[in-house]
């Protein structure tokens, strides 16, 4: 009802929903905050679809494809919430010492941005994504490159986005 009601009997036709961060939970979401009925979040996902599709309203996932946000609220590559990160530092765009830049730097976020270049990142997103769209009934898929718009060390982005091209084939 939180998620969904609200868009019942309007105009809106298609729910954009954005699952996460690449993480199954996202965000790391610990068991007592999903709702006392449900026991995982994938639980959560299928009732938003489905109620969504009882009204006749289409739902796509949506992914960010380098979400940021965790550079707010974390020092170290644990307290992102991403066990991926945590695993493969080599896979991000800067070393954590960047985090110590001035706030009002972009370059500062990017200890936590993956980087594209790397097979490895490209081959988890897809993973991702594949699990998800096979696992519910999503009427669409949305790659959200816009919200945090770096893939690849300042300076390399030319040479590399032949790359994305590429992932974006595979996923289609």
């Amino acid at each position: 009802d939180v998620r969904t009601r609200l868009t019942f009997d309007t105009q809106v036709d298609t729910y954009v929903w954005h699952i996460g961060n690449g993480c199954d939970p996202p965000y790391d979401i610990p068991k007592k905050m999903l709702w006392p009925c449900f026991s995982s979040y994938e639980q959560v996902r299928d009732v938003v679809i489905k109620a969504c599709h009882e009204q006749g309203i289409e739902v796509w996932a949506s992914l960010r494809m380098n979400d940021l946000h965790s550079s707010f609220r974390s020092r170290t590559l644990e307290e992102t919430d991403d066990p991926f990160k945590v695993e493969h530092p080599d896979y991000l765009i800067s070393p954590p010492s960047v985090r110590d830049l001035p706030t009002e730097l972009t370059e500062q976020r990017l200890w936590v941005a993956f980087n594209y270049a790397h097979p490895g990142v490209r081959q988890h997103r897809l993973d991702f994504i594949e699990k998800t769209a096979t696992e519910h009934d999503f009427d669409g898929y949305e790659l959200d490159f816009n919200r945090m718009g770096i893939s690849f060390p300042l300076g390399e982005e030319q040479q590399n986005a032949h790359l994305l091209t590429d992932l974006i084939r595979q996923i289609r």
